[in-house]
């Protein structure tokens, strides 16, 4: 679930910070399950993010926003989602 977020992540999606929390990270998925596998097999924290290239994001049906993501552990085992916006069509 969502513990956190930058103000700039919100606004990306185009919901409010204080929406995003709570709600599940893979939920966040359009299509598909690549957000569901890779944190299945995310390391800890000692081990390299994952990418998950051209990833649709968007929040409960909302317009979906295209970005390569990187997911990885902190030190205390929570997920860290960094995403890198991208246009949807190379």
């Amino acid at each position: 679930r969502v513990a956190d977020c930058n103000l700039a992540f919100a606004r990306w999606l185009g919901v409010s910070r204080k929406r995003l929390l709570e709600q599940p990270l893979a939920a966040l998925e359009v299509d598909g399950e690549a957000l569901r596998l890779v944190l299945r097999h995310l390391g800890d924290a000692s081990d390299a993010p994952l990418r998950v290239r051209r990833i649709a994001l968007a929040f409960l049906g909302g317009e979906p926003r295209f970005a390569d993501a990187w997911l990885s552990r902190d030190a205390d085992g929570q997920v860290l989602l960094e995403a890198h916006p991208v246009d949807e069509f190379p």
